[in-house]
């Protein structure tokens, strides 16, 4: 699938390499902050390639946290329905700041 037909030919307002949790274990791919909603595709290395959809109504929190108890590239987004989605990502405070800024909109 193309990046343009993934991300609806919507423009993208940041994005970057993270891995993202599921089921305990991280898989790498690519983040995407589009204007209603953030998208994860994974890179298909180490589990099928798919995609998560987290639309910016449906955040209520975003969270920072460190990895390894040191290492400060953790950043959760915690949903309205209590879901929680944890990202490992480089510029953690600018993704966190460029989220918060969409959510308030």
């Amino acid at each position: 699938m193309s990046e343009a037909t993934l991300l609806g030919n919507k423009p993208v307002i940041f994005s970057g390499s993270a891995k993202h949790s599921r089921n305990s274990k991280y898989r790498s791919g690519k983040l995407f902050l589009l204007p209603d909603e953030l998208v994860f595709q994974s890179d298909g290395f180490h589990f099928k390639n798919d995609t998560t959809r987290i639309g910016l109504y449906e955040i209520k929190e975003v969270k920072s946290f460190t990895t390894l108890l040191i290492i400060p590239n953790g950043l959760s987004i915690i949903t309205r329905d209590g879901n929680q989605e944890d990202f490992i990502l480089n510029n953690r405070r600018e993704w966190k700041e460029k989220i918060e800024q969409m959510i308030e909109k």
